[in-house]
């Protein structure tokens, strides 16, 4: 039996998986609030007592980078450690992993049903790839093929500089600037950059927020009341911040597509965009991604999918650890 994990600043995902010649069949999956535990091993811990089987290995897919087994992403309240993770369950194989690495692996585990096209493109088989993944923060990663290979290689790109284009673009600069002292693509494309682009509209027409929105908004997560807002018509002023959430995706897409050179597609991942597909398939998004002057014509073959699976990241890490067993 093998144990994976997708673990974000939010939520945790932990299932049980059987592997078949390829093929993963979950036997339990359940969501955890990361806030609710003081550590990883709280939630294993907690998922063994209810699921308690037999588990060989473990991988778990985390929201930060990895080094020499170990993870304290920025948005993460607690360390991720794979030596403490490997205790917990007894000294079976453990693996912790970016999450993007493991929403790579995942992407192979997805049918039809599983993500929805926003841009068809033109599809190189052999073509490179790279996943952005919106959520509680910012993921990006690639899988370079070659030699009829892939090799997925995580980054922190989502703390890169944001780049402003327009004199709108520089006016929402210099409004984050107040409040961070660096503004990275993850203050505009994130839960929280969602939120970020409701408060610098609000301040330039306060009147456009009713009492009953503010109320709304100070209730529970502003993120998703935006959201809500936004797409069910009952507030422009919200809808005004997912067209301006679409427009910056779609170029920062644009730009790892050029950057990338990514024929094989762009993915948008993480917990955002499956919520949110409609308002990617307006044109604000699609005209953002192709946006990039001369070169617009590269962009227009690069097919561009939104994945709707939110087991993604999970399914990955189930298979990065059924491929490792298989290999020992």
């Amino acid at each position: 039996m093998i144990l994976a994990g997708d673990i974000g600043g939010t939520n945790a995902r932990l299932g049980l998986f059987t592997s078949q010649e390829g093929a993963l069949s979950a036997v339990a999956t359940h969501q955890y609030a990361t806030q609710d535990f003081e550590s990883l091993e709280k939630i294993v811990t907690c998922f063994v007592d209810k699921y308690g089987h037999e588990i060989s290995c473990a991988c778990f897919g985390v929201a930060g980078p990895v080094i020499a087994g170990r993870s304290q992403g920025v948005n993460m309240a607690w360390p991720v450690d794979q030596a403490s993770l490997a205790q917990t369950l007894s000294g079976i194989p453990v693996t912790v992993i970016n999450d993007l690495v493991a929403n790579a692996h995942g992407l192979t585990q997805l049918v039809a049903q599983d993500y929805r096209t926003i841009h068809t493109g033109e599809m190189n088989p052999q073509g490179n790839i790279a996943i952005l993944a919106a959520g509680t923060g910012l993921g990006i990663a690639s899988v370079n093929r070659s030699d009829g290979k892939d090799r997925i290689s995580p980054s922190e790109g989502g703390h890169s500089d944001f780049a402003p284009q327009s004199d709108e673009d520089i006016a929402l600069l210099r409004f984050l600037r107040k409040q961070f002292r660096h503004v990275s693509w993850e203050r505009v494309v994130s839960g929280s950059g969602l939120c970020n682009l409701y408060e610098f509209l609000r301040t330039r027409e306060p009147d456009r927020e009713p009492p009953w929105l503010r109320d709304a908004l100070a209730e529970g997560d502003r993120a998703a009341c935006i959201a809500k807002h936004g797409q069910d018509g009952s507030s422009e002023l919200c809808r005004l911040a997912l067209l301006r959430f679409a427009h910056y995706y779609g170029s920062l897409a644009g730009n790892l597509a050029l950057q990338l050179y990514t024929t094989g597609g762009i993915w948008l991942g993480g917990g955002i965009p499956s919520k949110l597909s409609d308002i990617l398939t307006e044109p604000t998004f699609l005209d953002a991604f192709l946006g990039k002057g001369r070169i617009q014509y590269l962009l227009e073959v690069i097919p561009v999918h939104v994945v709707l699976n939110e087991r993604t990241a999970l399914l990955g890490a189930a298979q990065w650890a059924a491929a490792s067993r298989s290999a020992t």
